[in-house]
């Protein structure tokens, strides 16, 4: 998985439970109080997400934090850095 950006293996995961629990866009932005663009941006990984909004989306899909994280390992995170 070298090269790809955390935040987008995490949108992708907040876009599954979304999609798992047959939410819309406009159903979990209007519960987190955000509009349904930065929430598509959010699920695009086309903007970072903060660790606040992160655990909003576990209480939301009861969830523990962490989970979002399940999978990304020996991700390329720049200038030679390796999170594995």
């Amino acid at each position: 998985m070298k090269n790809i950006q955390i935040s987008k293996l995490i949108g992708v995961k907040i876009r599954e439970e979304r999609e798992n629990h047959k939410m819309s866009l406009r159903q979990i932005a209007t519960l987190i109080g955000v509009t349904e663009e930065e929430l598509y941006q959010f699920e695009c990984g086309n903007t970072c997400i903060d660790v606040d909004s992160l655990f909003v989306f576990a209480r939301l899909f009861n969830l523990d934090p962490i989970s979002f994280m399940h999978g990304i390992v020996n991700v390329n995170i720049g200038a030679g850095n390796t999170i594995h």
